[in-house]
């Protein structure tokens, strides 16, 4: 008996000292790393050296499936919810939780099916469909090689891969006669997320970033505006100025004023018309074009909006409008209208004028942060063939995943490599079975039964048995409450 249990120890201590090898290995995966990555070894040079993620091919969107996958996705009145991410390579849990919380509120909205996650990274893809969440590898979006190999932000843009594409996506939904909602995953749906479309008046609407109880009457940019944006020389722009954001030019000799309306690109609704379809394909030659793609992709709108807003007799212009602050706003916009006493209905909440962990805070205060409650809800993640408002009828469900709090432990593997957190958890199976063999030992000495000592030992069943998670049900696809004073929204 003592020979076998010093061989089970022997065997212990070596699978200890093997797993926490493996770990050490792929800290590189882990949200927290337990190390530095070393002088020569960045994160481009760890993540090419992972190997590539298998993806499903019913997830990932290209130019020849986009018309298809939109008709699964889209409401009856043709409206698809959409949002562009991509995770940073490690420490991307206060990221993930962020669209965790977004996907909760979608999903109590009953727009669930109807969303679609753009990402153009495989990592992302990865880490936020092994959590049941409706993100598709985006193959259609024309990526810049910069963008591509060097961690989601180019040397000559102030902006990342997904402030990029989620412009284009806009222009390719509308190419596709969709109507096209957008929201930032730090926005927050709090009613049917496509209430603007019920007012038919308008091609492009979009939240208003002043940060005010009500925006100003649009006759008072003449004499002000809300001093976000001014007119700064450029020569490389074409015409020799361009929009630039204030906190990049304090100095108040090189600005000048301008008119614009002051919206923020956060949350944004497109109507399939010709001047919108004209406006956001000049938004994605703005964003592109080396003359003008150091420009922030806010910024960017509220100055190449302008020049639509007239027609010519042949053109028609573009109907638009800044959403209303008692429907759609900042968190600090609420603050100030609770506290002047005017009414506030929120459809969208946005984390605007807010930075890294203020957002979450201020959710918290606000009663609206929920990102665990997306993997605890009842069912799996609708399949193409399950969805609802115009997908296909039929279709099983993906299997079942564990349920997990922020979804860190979600798949036992990433890039054909285990786990690091797996990989603890494999460690600590190996400690536990040490201190077993050292209990039994000593009960052996004292002659106590088998039994007993059988019953110290650890067993695969302590573990956790995986448990249905999910994120979505079919019986809410076609459920979305519609407002009847939908024209006040």
């Amino acid at each position: 008996m003592r020979s076998r249990a010093c061989h089970l120890l022997l065997l212990g201590c070596a699978g200890i000292l093997w797993q926490v090898a493996r770990c050490a290995d792929d800290t590189e995966n882990s949200p927290e790393p337990t190390r530095k990555t070393g002088p020569g070894l960045g994160t481009a040079q760890l993540l090419a050296q992972e190997g590539p993620t298998p993806v499903d091919e019913n997830w990932v969107i290209s130019n020849a499936t986009v018309g298809s996958i939109l008709k699964q996705r889209a409401t009856p009145r043709r409206e698809v919810l959409f949002t562009t991410i991509r995770l940073p390579a490690t420490k991307y849990t206060a990221e993930l939780e962020m669209v965790m919380n977004f996907c909760h509120f979608v999903q109590e909205a009953g727009a669930l099916s109807h969303l679609m996650i753009l990402t153009t990274d495989n990592m992302t893809w990865t880490r936020l469909h092994d959590r049941g969440l409706p993100v598709y590898l985006d193959k259609a979006f024309p990526e810049r090689p910069e963008y591509a190999y060097g961690g989601g932000k180019a040397h000559d843009s102030p902006n990342r891969v997904f402030d990029v594409q989620k412009h284009w996506w806009g222009w390719k939904i509308l190419e596709q006669d969709y109507l096209a909602a957008y929201m930032d995953a730090d926005a927050i749906p709090l009613q049917d997320p496509f209430l603007p479309f019920q007012n038919t008046t308008y091609d492009v609407q979009g939240l208003s970033d002043w940060d005010e109880v009500t925006p100003q009457d649009p006759a008072a940019s003449l004499s002000g505006g809300c001093k976000l944006y001014y007119w700064i020389e450029d020569p490389a722009a074409p015409t020799g100025t361009i929009l630039r954001e204030y906190w990049n030019f304090p100095d108040p000799v090189v600005k000048t004023h301008a008119h614009n309306p002051c919206q923020s690109t956060g949350v944004w609704y497109l109507r399939p018309t010709p001047p919108a379809r004209a406006f956001m394909l000049a938004m994605t030659q703005r964003l592109s074009a080396p003359a003008t793609r150091h420009q922030w992709d806010q910024t960017a709108w509220n100055e190449v909006i302008l020049p639509f807003l007239w027609g010519n007799g042949e053109v028609e212009p573009l109907a638009y409008r800044l959403l209303p602050h008692a429907h759609y706003a900042n968190v600090g916009v609420v603050d100030k209208r609770r506290a002047a006493g005017l009414p506030v209905d929120l459809v969208v909440l946005h984390s605007g004028y807010l930075h890294g962990k203020e957002k979450k805070e201020a959710y918290e205060r606000m009663g609206f942060w929920s990102p665990s409650n997306a993997t605890r809800s009842k069912g799996t993640r609708l399949t193409h063939g399950q969805e609802g408002g115009g997908g296909a009828k039929g279709g099983a469900a993906d299997l079942p995943r564990a349920a997990d709090p922020l979804g860190l432990a979600a798949a036992s593997t990433v890039n054909n490599g285990p786990r690091p957190d797996l990989a603890h958890g494999a460690a600590a199976l190996g400690l536990l079975t040490v201190l077993g063999v050292v209990v039994t030992l000593a009960f052996t000495r004292r002659r106590r039964s088998a039994a007993l000592r059988s019953s110290l030992l650890p067993t695969k069943t302590g573990y956790g048995a995986a448990t249905p998670s999910n994120l979505g049900s079919p019986s809410r696809s076609n459920h979305i409450n519609r407002s009847p004073h939908a024209a006040a929204y």
